[in-house]
C-alpha cells in the first residue's frame, strides 16, 4: 500500500504558526493525507496516536548551526534544553539526539538560505527533504539544490508542506510504501528508502507573511507587527502577479498544444488525400 504522509507540519506550539492540531487534522482529511508529522520549532509537542482517522507522528524541527533538522517518529521527547545548553547544536549533534530518542533525522530545506554551507550539514541524515512547499514559494532553486545534494549523497528523499496554517497541509507530502498504516511500518519504509516526495503546490507569499506577523505578535514587538502588517500587502501583490504569470503560461501551453493539434490534423488530411490519389491512379492503371 502507498500512504500519503506530510512529514513537516507545525501547530500553534511553533511561534509562527496559526493552526491547532484539530484544524490540521481536518485539513489533512480534506487533502487526502493519511498521516502527518507534528514538527514544531525546537519543541516536542505530544500527540495522540491518531485523531479523526489521521495517524499522528511525534516529531520536532531542531535549529542547528547547519540549518534545520527534522526529527520524526520519536519514541520519546528530545531533551532540547540539554541539546542547546551551549547555544545552537551542530547538525550531527541534532541527528544523534534524534536517534537516541528512537527517531529518524531529515535534513530540512537545506538550501533555503542563500548562504547555506553544506560543510555544516549532517554527515549522514536518514533522509533529505527535497520538496518543501514553503521553500518553493520563497526560493526558485532551494528544492532543486536539495535534490542534487540528496542524489550526490545517496540519501532517501522526502516531501513536506511545512504547513504553518491549515490551508497549507498537503501542499507537499511523502508517499511511503508499507503493508498497513502504522507508525512502526511507516518508519521502516522511510528508513529503507521506500519513499517518494510529491509536490502539489507552493505556499503563497501571503501565508508566509502571516507567519512573520504571528511571530511578531508572540514577541510583542509593535514595530515588527507594523512592519509585517505593511508587508502583507506586498505579499498579496506578489501572489497576484504569480497567479497572472501562471495563467499566462497555461494559456501559452494551450495555444501551443492547439497549434500542434492543427498541424497533426493537417498532416493527417494530407496523408489521407495522398492515399486516395494513389488508389485512384492504381484503379485507372488497372482499367487501362
Amino acid at each position: 500500500m502507498i500512504y500519503r504522509v506530510d512529514l513537516h507540519v507545525h501547530t500553534t506550539a511553533s511561534q509562527d504558526a496559526r493552526a491547532s492540531l484539530l484544524e490540521l487534522v481536518r485539513a489533512a482529511r480534506r487533502a487526502g493525507i493519511d498521516a502527518i508529522a507534528i514538527t514544531d520549532h525546537n519543541v516536542c509537542t505530544p500527540v495522540p496516536l491518531e485523531l479523526h482517522g489521521v495517524l499522528l507522528i511525534p516529531g520536532c524541527e531542531i535549529s542547528t548551526l547547519g540549518g534545520q533538522v527534522l526529527g520524526v517518529f520519536l519514541e520519546r521527547p528530545i531533551d532540547l534544553t540539554a541539546l542547546c545548553r551551549n547555544g545552537l547544536p551542530t547538525a550531527d549533534e541534532a541527528v544523534l539526539a534524534i536517534h537516541r530518542c528512537g527517531g529518524l533525522a531529515i535534513l530540512s530545506q537545506p538550501f533555503l538560505k542563500e548562504d547555506a554551507n553544506p560543510a555544516l550539514f549532517p554527515l549522514r541524515p536518514d533522509a533529505v527533504e527535497t520538496v518543501n512547499a514553503r521553500a518553493a514559494a520563497l526560493s526558485q532553486s532551494a528544492n532543486k539544490q536539495a535534490l542534487l545534494w540528496a542524489t550526490e549523497h545517496s540519501r532517501p528523499r522526502t516531501g513536506g508542506s511545512n504547513a504553518h496554517c491549515a490551508l497549507e497541509v498537503g501542499n507537499a507530502y511523502t508517499e511511503l510504501s508499507c503493508p498497513r498504516l502504522s507508525r512502526p511500518l511507516l518508519k521502516e519504509a522511510l528508513d529503507l528508502g521506500r519513499c517518494r516526495p510529491v509536490f502539489v503546490r507552493s505556499a503563497t507569499q501571503l501565508d508566509c507573511g502571516y507567519s512573520e506577523l504571528e511571530f511578531a505578535k508572540r514577541r510583542g514587538s509593535v514595530r515588527q507587527i507594523l512592519k509585517c502588517t505593511a508587508m502583507l500587502g506586498l505579499c498579496q501583490l506578489a501572489d497576484l502577479s504569480l497567479n497572472q504569470k501562471r495563467r499566462q503560461k497555461v494559456k501559452a501551453e494551450k495555444r501551443s498544444m492547439g497549434q500542434s493539434l492543427k498541424k497533426e490534423a493537417s498532416a493527417a488530411r494530407k496523408r489521407v488525400k495522398k492515399e486516395r490519389n494513389e488508389k485512384g491512379r492504381a484503379k485507372r492503371s488497372g482499367k487501362n
